[in-house]
């Protein structure tokens, strides 16, 4: 997950390089406009070629951990998602989200199949010391993110409850977060969704045990998947119910991120909201989204419920932000005033219980107003009776970001803020202040303040230990760089991209910090390391600038992710030979790892973006894993992590663009072991696993420098010259998109099958051949009903691939029928015989509900289909879909994998790990 300093400068020199030699030599736009219109998305996306993704510059950049997605404010995998499953149309009506929940819930009600699913983990991701020397080289254990803290009133050995809201993964709990093993425990199995934007432990309940949950994720990123409400609990986080308001007619929060949640002195609620996005699938995320006005969703703004959360009314409205309200807060010296920051219109007061609002501290990049990049986040703090506001503020692509004090926030104007930006802390959240940026002032000290923002990668072992947690107690006139803690030799670390943090009510530097990696403690202590800059190579400046960050850092820094099972899966790969204890999966933000039996221990095996992975079927210690985009790398060394090269230099270089995560796969025949098929406009092939191992591991390592990068591996299209572009408007409808599903059989060596993310289905028979000989033969274009949607899985019958005899396969879908009225269906029977494919929908009982993979147990002719809550099963011969299995939480499968022989089924879920099902 964290490359050298080196290996940073190296590939921001790439990507500069790479960059300049795009634009100017292909001229092909690498993202999408922050300004465009959802509309203008969608077809950029999924129906026009040229800006299909987040493509170029590509290869992960500086940011090949951490924020490895290379995010931007409207472009992420779950805009690409969102718009997939909305596509052909831009929106999906809420309604049409409702159903599907609702759909699920009559289909778990009923009967399920036989088996129950297992968690195999990791509860303890382990990234070795070699790929974590951001931390000095020190072990980590990692889990996914986190978007929400908050602690309880009253915090001693035996009794220090945490509250952790994780981005899809739900709420958890530990009774003790100062224990040496925390005990998670998932209190939030009865929300309508694992998606969590904010939490708060009520101030006016002393034993601490009333909360609320906001659902939502309003982070602008690349899992801001949207809520269903707003819950509250009573006892500590046993149990829940749905505030009545938050999803009521007037006040509908379902489809929208509660961003912040804020309880008055005489119990009134405040709820900030934010615009938020949904949907998930294997080869991509979703999007920022606007639902319809026909489905009633809540305009943006401070909402307050003066009546326990039976109603909810906006006593704000938007006031001209076009994302809403991330943070809400009452004043601490007098319940009657609120403060709320909107995105990209900087910070707001009323005086007046909400009646009335005013801008008290303008956004730092005005131009930026249109697309709301410009995030402020500020911190309250009561300094003898006078409340005192720190405001850390940025925007995308605008100045570096700053950090602003006033001294009496009840009567600042944007004049009062004083400037308190300094060589320490300016530009602490650039480049992406609109997703990772946190201001915080424990109560009672209002000298002191923490502010979080993203890794400085280009300090890193220089001026800092990459300032991705800053803290000052002289009021923000200096600060020390609390990243790394004050090991000598190994010091432990933090996550790059920061979301929250709580501390200890007895001791202020005490603190339980949330990352896109799970959360790490403090000890409350603090070290001198001013000392290790003295070897950095530095300027005087440089020097001292350094002595001033390090001379306090924490003493110890404890991951605190063992059994905080929450990490986003992409996908999982298993090997042929031992598919019960050799498989590897790839994450968001959080790398590709290797499962080997343990359903505790799994260790990482690359940092970065972990999208796809997979083994050779000849020898399964070959093996490639990706980050995003066009970015691939191989091992030839049992995934080595420090023998990964890259290998697709060929499709990086080219004019063509991919989705997110796009499609590659191992060929699953033994004798065609050396085979990776990958999909960006053309189909790509290597027969030889990305090239000479010699010359790989010489010149194209992926931890250092890459001496020849342009001859980093021999991928090459397959097609005829000058038409392997399958997205082409050459080919007829449905032009655009991206390959979207790669899938091939391992009893026959030749046939091939396709599908573009705008529905197109091809098939070939000689994919093996000569790479100019191979032809694809296209098949949607026959059938009037196979619908104009992403394909998400192609499952092919291996009894029916003889070229000369019909074919037989079954299609999945994403979207929803009420974006093709006339094309309904999600799994489809497609039988080839001659030139003629016939589509037969064999969704039956399946609600309305986007399919995310869909897989084939060969030995009993059953299928198994993945979606946004669960996965369901076919049985053979029968006409009704089951839930399968037991034990599942409800979460996005994006990803399903099975192993026949093995009677295997492996889920990769987005926020809760990775699951089996032995199959009867």
């Amino acid at each position: 997950m964290k490359p050298t300093t080196r290996h940073v400068q190296i590939r921001r020199a790439i990507v500069g390089l790479l960059a300049v030699f795009i634009v100017a030599a292909i001229g092909l736009v690498a993202r999408t406009s922050g300004s465009r219109s959802l509309k203008a998305q969608a077809d950029a996306i999924v129906g026009k070629k040229g800006d299909v993704g987040e493509i170029k510059p590509g290869r992960n950049a500086e940011a090949g951990f951490g924020a490895s997605e290379k995010r931007g404010p409207d472009f992420s995998p779950d805009i690409q998602a969102y718009l997939i499953r909305a596509y052909p149309a831009a929106e999906i009506p809420m309604a049409a989200t409702l159903a599907a929940q609702s759909g699920w819930a009559s289909l778990n009600a009923g009967t399920h199949s036989a088996g129950t699913w297992q968690l195999i983990g990791p509860s303890k991701a382990t990234q070795p010391g070699v790929l974590d020397v951001l931390a000095d080289g020190a072990q980590y254990v990692t889990a996914g993110r986190v978007t929400a803290m908050a602690i309880g009133p009253a915090c001693h050995s035996g009794g220090c409850p945490i509250y952790v809201a994780a981005a899809g993964g739900g709420i958890w709990r530990t009774r003790d977060g100062l224990a040496g093993s925390p005990r998670w425990e998932f209190v939030s199995g009865s929300f309508a969704t694992n998606a969590i934007g904010s939490l708060v432990v009520d101030p006016n309940d002393a034993t601490g045990n009333t909360l609320y949950a906001g659902t939502g994720e309003p982070n602008i990123s690349a899992d801001s998947e949207a809520g269903m409400g707003i819950y509250k609990s009573t006892d500590g986080g046993n149990t829940w119910t749905l505030l009545p308001g938050s999803i009521a007619a007037a006040s509908n929060f379902r489809g929208r991120a509660v961003a912040s949640l804020a309880i008055t002195p005489s119990g009134d609620i405040l709820a900030g909201i934010a615009r938020a996005v949904r949907g998930v699938s294997s080869t991509d995320g979703a999007t920022t989204s606007n639902p319809p006005a026909a489905t009633n969703p809540a305009t943006f703004g401070v909402y307050k419920s003066s009546d326990g959360g039976a109603t909810f009314t906006n006593v704000s409205t938007a006031l001209g932000s076009v994302r809403g309200v991330n943070q809400v807060a009452v004043d601490p010296n007098n319940g009657s005033i609120y403060y709320a920051s909107f995105l990209g219109e900087g910070v707001w007061r009323s005086s007046n219980s909400g009646a009335t609002w005013t801008q008290i501290k303008n956004p730092l990049n005005p131009p930026n107003n249109a697309n709301n990049t410009d995030r402020s986040e500020f911190a309250l703090a009561n300094n003898n009776g006078t409340t005192r506001m720190y405001v850390g503020i940025g925007a995308s692509g605008g100045p570096a970001s700053r950090f602003y004090r006033a001294d009496n926030a009840q009567t600042a104007t944007n004049a009062s803020f004083v400037d308190k930006t300094t060589t320490q802390n300016i530009g602490y959240c650039d480049p992406q202040c609109w997703y990772d940026n946190f201001a915080y002032s424990p109560p009672g000290f209002p000298d002191v303040v923490y502010l979080l923002g993203s890794f400085s990668y280009g300090q890193l072992g220089g001026v800092s230990n990459g300032r991705a947690v800053l803290l000052s107690t002289d009021g923000g006139a200096t600060w020390s760089d609390l990243t790394l803690d004050g090991d000598p030799n190994h010091a432990d670390g933090t996550h790059p991209d920061q979301h929250a943090i709580v501390v200890n009510p007895n001791n202020p530097f005490q603190y339980w910090e949330g990352s896109d990696g799970g959360v790490v403690r403090s000890d409350g202590n603090f070290a001198n390391v001013s000392y290790k800059c003295n070897t950095r190579g530095l300027s005087p400046s440089g020097l001292s600038l350094c002595q001033s960050l390090l001379w306090r850092v924490p003493n110890q820094l404890y991951s605190m992710n063992e059994a905080f099972s929450t990490l986003q899966f992409q996908s999982l790969s298993a090997s042929a030979k031992r598919p019960q204890n050799n498989a590897q999966g790839g994450t968001q933000d959080n790398g590709t790892w290797q499962y080997s039996g343990s359903p505790v221990v799994w260790y990482q095996e690359m940092y970065g973006d972990g999208g796809q992975s997979g083994f050779s079927a000849a020898d399964d210690s070959l093996r490639f894993n990706t980050f995003t985009g066009q970015a691939n790398d191989a091992n030839f060394r049992n995934g080595d992590p420090t023998r990964w090269v890259f290998i697709s230099a060929p499709i990086f270089l080219s004019p063509e663009s991919s989705y997110f995560y796009p499609p590659i796969i191992a060929d699953p025949n033994p004798a065609q072991g050396g085979t990776i098929f990958q999909g960006s406009f053309s189909v790509w092939r290597t027969q030889d696993w990305g090239g000479s191992r010699s010359f790989l591991e010489a010149n194209c390592p992926e931890l250092g420098n890459i001496p020849n990068f342009p001859a980093c591996g021999d991928f090459v299209r397959v097609g005829p010259t000058g038409a392997t572009d399958l997205t082409a408007a050459a080919l007829g409808t449905r032009a655009g998109g991206a390959v979207a599903t790669i899938t091939r059989m391992p009893s026959n060596t030749g046939t091939l099958w396709v599908a573009t993310g705008t529905g197109r289905v091809f098939i070939s028979d000689n994919a093996d051949a000569a790479a100019n000989s191979v032809t694809f033969t296209r098949l949607d274009s026959t059938a009037a009903n196979s619908p104009g949607r992403f394909v998400t899985g192609i499952a092919v019958d291996p009894t029916t691939v003889d070229p000369t005899k019909p074919r037989h396969a079954w299609v999945s879908y994403s979207g929803y029928n009420v974006n093709t009225p006339a094309q309904p269906g999600h799994v489809f029977e497609v039988t080839l015989s001659g030139s003629t494919a016939t589509w037969t929908d064999v969704s039956y009982n399946l609600p309305d509900l986007p399919i995310t993979a869909l897989v084939r147990d060969d030995v009993t002719g059953d299928l198994y289909a993945a979606s946004d809550f669960g996965v369901m099963r076919l049985a053979h011969g029968t006409t009704t879909w089951t839930v399968a299995g037991s034990g599942l939480p409800m979460v996005e499968v994006p990803g399903l994998t099975i192993i026949p022989s093995a009677r295997l089924l492996y889920a990769a879920t987005h926020g809760r790990s990775a699951w089996v099902l032995q199959l009867p």
